[in-house]
């Protein structure tokens, strides 16, 4: 019921992001995470007809939505956090560089890789966030821009 026009982004961004983690759990192809049918419907909810090609809109469009998937990989790393609060550096550490996703309008793809980069944290966490946070904020970013594409055509 959410796919309206007017629907907050961040509901798109939950649904999704609960649709990849389901696909990886049943080892099915996130190449195929949206059907043509889903695909009609999102960028009818996204993208209102004669808006496509408008840079102005689009640009917007992405800035909204790479804010939700950064709400949405921000509160994913605090739920891993343990009860005993020692990975809170990371979340500190993500929610200070949120900046530099705005002032320096860095990609939230080349942002996952810079937050890496950067961090102060063992391998084996810095392996966690590439393959599990990062890599499915990077599909949701990946999907928006297969929803433009879509919708030029």
């Amino acid at each position: 019921g959410f796919l309206r026009p007017g629907f907050s982004y961040r509901d798109g961004v939950d649904y999704l992001y609960a649709k990849i983690v389901e696909f990886e759990e049943t080892g099915q192809d996130l190449d195929n995470l949206l059907s043509r049918d889903w695909m009609v419907k999102l960028t009818a909810s996204l993208i209102p007809r004669g808006l496509e090609n408008n840079q102005a809109f689009l640009g917007s469009l992405q800035q909204h939505w790479n804010a939700a998937v950064f709400d949405k990989l921000e509160a994913k790393i605090e739920s891993d956090i343990p009860a005993d609060g020692s990975g809170a550096s990371i979340v500190d550490a993500v929610r200070s560089s949120r900046s530099i996703l705005t002032e320096k309008d860095v990609v939230l793809t080349e942002y996952c890789e810079l937050l890496l980069g950067h961090l102060q944290v063992d391998e084996a966490t810095k392996k966690v966030l590439a393959a599990q946070h990062f890599a499915r904020a990077r599909r949701l970013c990946a999907i928006l821009s297969e929803l433009i594409e879509f919708a030029t055509k």
